[in-house]
């Protein structure tokens, strides 16, 4: 066994530095690493490492990891190499990943049902993470059927072994039992256009699906005949431009069709289609020629840009403060609007009434907002910051976020999340000077609205970042002994200068927000 082993790495240099072979030599080199007696958990590991040094050679290390995978799931024991084995296709592959995310899911359930009492939990939550990531693929590509029963699989294991999922888990179900609503409509419209090309009551009603439930414009305008209303034929095919393409003098009456669709949309369509009458309001409030025109699309979008929707009870548990800088709640005051009763106060500071929705606050690099330092806002081992941000142009080498810091000198439990030259980072204070930077975020652009999320999790070691709803980057092993027991937190300055720009919805929780949440997050709140 010993001389098996030691030749490993020798076959795999080999194969590194000599042209490519042929696939007999890919077939040999797998037979050559096949244990005496046979072990098809060890030949799947035997492999998956000889693969690991096989970078350059895409085919080959394919066609390896793919035995691994097949070896792997004919043991037990092989279970977790096929997972990994899994994971390595699905990262490479380009064509294919549908049937290696099917792949995937299969060995982690096959690990979940022999896992023993010591690995069950963890079985299951990656099994529970691989479902929805499946379902989330599925619902993608309009499988609601199958993203749905997934999703429900998922959501009754998680009930078990990973509850601090419970709110995503609703919030996934009762988003995809709308969109099946959507999906069965869309199907119904299909099925009378099939049997009737000209039946107009059943395309116009499809146009206005795709248009405001699904958002996809370029979808819509295909279905447009000469027969649908003048207004279908007007506008949709000017809403599938991109904003900036569409001439000023038509974006008022495109704002004005999207506000008038947001009135009957569910919440997050009708945040999307809020969304895109600010976006033509602005545009024309921009570059109309016609000061009247101007005034008018300046109040519209005032009125677009003043709406929010309700945040789902979901995604109110364990929310700690929330400002939106709406209201004038006096000189210094911040109001909090969670309920939780935490408001804050302006230190240099100020609220203006230009803001992404509504009011904002504006920083100069001196100011910033103080959140009461009360137990209340005390963080222990999870919290999830969020905010929107509109920078501008710094040569500061950082502008903070949001920050923990109770003194001069930072000590255990001190935090700042902040942006510096090139990028977002999170920096934690382990006790006096000694302190940890997490992997770095893309820094956001300056001039415009982001909305930028930070997620601590100590059950899971990680910090993650969110630019724009989307994952940015996520690093583990980092974040396992958070404690903010003194709460002092801040929003915009750590030190001199501090972020110069404007912020707006500021929330935090004491709890980790999912990728999910925070992609929901960002779309009811307008973003696109």
């Amino acid at each position: 066994m010993k001389g098996r082993l030691f030749a490993l790495p020798t076959v795999v240099c080999c194969l590194v530095w000599t042209p490519a072979g042929s696939a007999d030599e890919v077939d040999d080199l797998i037979l050559s690493l096949k244990p005496v007696p046979v072990d098809n958990a060890a030949w799947a590991a035997n492999l998956l490492k000889a693969a690991d040094g096989l970078s350059g050679r895409p085919a080959a290390r394919a066609r390896i990891v793919e035995k691994a995978y097949e070896l792997g799931v004919k043991q037990a024991k092989g279970y977790p190499t096929a997972i990994r084995a899994a994971e390595a296709m699905l990262a490479a592959v380009g064509e294919g990943k549908a049937a290696w995310r099917k792949k995937l899911l299969a060995a982690c359930k096959l690990d979940l049902q022999a896992a023993g009492s010591a690995r069950k939990k963890s079985a299951a939550k990656a099994y529970v993470r691989e479902a929805l990531a499946a379902a989330d693929e599925l619902a993608a590509a309009w499988e609601i059927d199958e993203a749905l029963a997934l999703c429900q699989e998922a959501a009754r294991m998680a009930r078990r072994y990973a509850p601090a999922r419970r709110d995503e888990m609703s919030l996934r179900l009762k988003d995809l039992a709308e969109r099946r609503k959507t999906h069965q409509d869309i199907r119904r419209c299909r099925g009378l256009l099939a049997a009737n090309a000209d039946n107009r009551v059943a395309r116009e009603r499809l146009i206005q699906l795709y248009v405001q439930d699904v958002g996809d414009v370029g979808e819509a305008a295909k279905l447009i005949t000469p027969d649908v209303s003048e207004k279908l034929r007007t506008y949709v095919p000017l809403a599938a431009k991109a904003v900036d393409d569409v001439a000023a003098e038509a974006c008022m009456e495109l704002g004005d069709w999207y506000l008038a669709m947001a009135n009957s949309a569910r919440p997050t369509s009708k945040a999307r289609a809020m969304a895109r009458a600010a976006a033509y309001y602005e545009r024309c409030m921009s570059r109309s020629a016609d000061p009247i025109k101007s005034a008018l699309a300046k109040s519209k979008l005032a009125r677009a840009t003043a709406w929010r929707p309700a945040l789902p009870a979901e995604l109110k548990r364990g929310l700690l403060l929330h400002y939106d800088f709406d209201k004038k709640a006096g000189d210094k005051r911040v109001a909090d609007v969670s309920g939780r009763r935490n408001d804050g106060r302006y230190e240099g500071a100020r609220r203006v009434d230009a803001g992404r929705v509504g009011g904002a606050c504006e920083l100069d690099g001196a100011g910033y907002v103080a959140a009461p330092s009360t137990q209340r806002l005390r963080l222990a081992g999870a919290m999830t910051i969020c905010v929107w941000a509109r920078i501008a142009e710094s040569k500061a080498k950082w502008q903070a976020i949001a920050l923990n810091r109770r003194s001069g000198i930072e000590s255990r439990g001190d935090f700042v999340w902040a942006i510096g030259r090139e990028q977002m980072q999170y920096i934690y204070w382990s006790g006096d000077d000694a302190s940890e930077r997490s992997d770095g975020a893309p820094r956001p652009s300056a001039g415009q609205w982001h909305h930028l999320a930070l997620v601590v999790d100590s059950a899971e070691d990680a910090v993650t970042q969110y630019v724009n709803g989307a994952l940015a980057v996520e690093d583990r092993k980092f974040a396992k002994d958070l404690t903010v027991s003194k709460p002092l937190i801040h929003v915009g300055r750590y030190s001199d200068p501090g972020l110069i720009g404007l912020v707006d919805d500021v929330m935090i929780h004491a709890r980790p927000l999912s990728a999910y949440e925070i992609n929901l997050l960002y779309r009811l709140q307008g973003g696109r």
